[in-house]
């Protein structure tokens, strides 16, 4: 069972990735990223023409390392010391000032844009305010401003400025408006990057002014390479569920949710012969209390709600996870199975209209019998 030592709280309980300057001694450089060959060869070539394009979107599911490209990007783009190395692909010195400031989190020129920076706006109302989104006011202060201003270090490096919005579908829509001018024509040398799972939620006009990079889902061998580099070896289940993300497989293992198989796994047999688990409600509700517990006591501005939420979000994912894999496996009952999965719609429109959970499960547990209890036992 893969287990992970939790890191130590920064001073005052804020979230190292809250504050404005984080130290990134762990991201990799280009070469390091594995699984993601179409979107490095996108990138690679953009580098070697000397054309790179000022506005990017980096798409794909969770965890599957887009940030930590468009970090290994970084590492290159800002970097005077970054030239063709013996495979033929532009790289920077690994021991350089450059390399060193960005480990370091020191980079002035380097500037990484979260909902959680809101506790740092100028303005009462955005840090006092849940962070539901990213809003305007932290878009004006960490990435407009910064993209207005003259470069902070000189040097003869590929770009002058990289500014990278993490979680980019959680922007307003005012704060998308407002970055419309500075994606269309930023200032010379700075480079955008917008990351983003639902690229969807993204004005047209925002995508428009970007170049798409997609990223893939993992396949296994690439997983268990790259979790082995975080001294992880997870169970079979496990890296099942996480669906080709190292970083889900990383936050399921940190929230417990390897320890669910064992409660989850026999009554979602059942409810496959078409039996009703009474317990399931009950049961599946006590995983996701545990589950949230953990968020909290990993971040302290996390309110209860949310955790249990995000909670019961990955635990509909898996049993939507376990429900396709058992319509594939069984394909004569795939209508049986097609209603299994109406049902999790059901329970997962019931979360976004914050429904008690408890109540939601029951009602899935309902939802799940009626549409397989005409299976054979």
């Amino acid at each position: 069972m893969a287990k992970r030592t939790k890191k130590p709280k920064t001073p005052k309980e804020i979230p190292l990735e809250a504050t404005p300057y984080r130290p990134y001694s762990h991201a990799p450089h280009l070469g390091d990223i594995v699984g993601q060959d179409r979107a490095l060869a996108i990138l690679d070539s953009a580098v070697q023409s000397g054309k790179v394009h000022h506005a990017w979107i980096f798409q794909g599911p969770e965890g599957v390392g887009k940030f930590s490209t468009a970090l290994a990007l970084a590492r290159v783009l800002l970097d005077p010391s970054s030239a063709v190395d013996l495979s033929g692909q532009i790289r920077p010195d690994p021991e350089s000032q450059t390399q060193h400031l960005i480990e370091a989190g020191a980079h002035p020129d380097l500037h990484v844009i979260r909902r959680t920076l809101a506790v740092y706006s100028r303005d009462a109302r955005t840090r006092g305010a849940k962070q539901t989104n990213i809003p305007l006011d932290v878009i004006r202060e960490f990435l407009l401003e910064p993209a207005a201003r003259t470069r902070q270090l000189s040097g003869e490096s590929p770009v002058h400025k990289v500014l990278i919005a993490d979680e980019a579908h959680h922007l307003a829509p005012a704060g998308q408006n407002a970055m419309l001018k500075t994606l269309e024509e930023p200032p010379e040398g700075t480079v955008i990057i917008l990351i983003t799972s639902r690229e969807s939620r993204l004005l047209t006009t925002v995508r428009s002014r970007c170049q798409r990079v997609a990223f893939a889902p993992l396949d296994q061998s690439a997983m268990r390479e790259v979790l082995a580099k975080q001294g992880v070896e997870p169970s079979p289940w496990l890296l099942e569920m996480a669906d080709g993300s190292p970083g889900e497989l990383l936050r399921m293992t940190d929230l417990g949710i390897d320890d669910w198989q064992q409660t989850l796994e026999p009554m979602l047999e059942e409810l496959a012969r078409g039996r009703f688990p009474v317990a399931f409600g009950t049961a599946t509700a006590a995983l996701i209390e545990s589950a949230a517990k953990a968020m909290i006591e990993g971040d302290s501005r996390a309110s209860k709600e949310s955790a249990n939420r995000e909670a019961l979000a990955i635990l509909l994912r898996i049993i939507a996870k376990t429900a396709r894999n058992a319509m594939l496996a069984q394909p004569d009952h795939a209508e049986l199975w097609a209603g299994a999965a109406e049902a999790i719609r059901s329970a997962e429109i019931l979360v976004v209209q914050n429904v008690n959970m408890a109540f939601v499960m029951d009602r899935l547990a309902l939802g799940l019998h009626d549409a397989l209890a005409g299976q054979a036992v």
